[in-house]
């Protein structure tokens, strides 16, 4: 709910014509992928956006290792975000 109502307080503050830009990271929690780029996209639309394109990249050089184990098990691994996503819009 929270970055929805961020989401709104941004589009008020965008004039018609302008953009927005989100660079996000989509995670696992509990074994389920979040897909937030998705997310953005339909949020803004509902604010009147248009959404344009989202680009893929690979987050190279990561510090974070990646994979890691959240349950806590030995053996037990899960991979971490490897990629980012820039979802780009228009306010029409």
């Amino acid at each position: 709910m929270d970055l929805r109502d961020s989401i709104k307080t941004v589009s008020d503050s965008i004039n018609d014509g302008g953009y927005a830009i989100y660079v996000v990271g989509n995670r696992v929690v509990k074994n389920e992928y979040l897909n937030t780029d998705k997310f953005i996209a339909e949020s803004f639309e509902k604010e009147n956006f248009k959404h344009l394109f989202t680009y893929k990249r690979n987050i190279n050089n990561k510090r974070m290792p990646l994979k890691n184990s959240p349950a806590n098990k030995k053996g037990i691994l899960s991979n971490t975000m490897t990629e980012e996503f820039i979802v780009v819009l228009r306010k029409t």
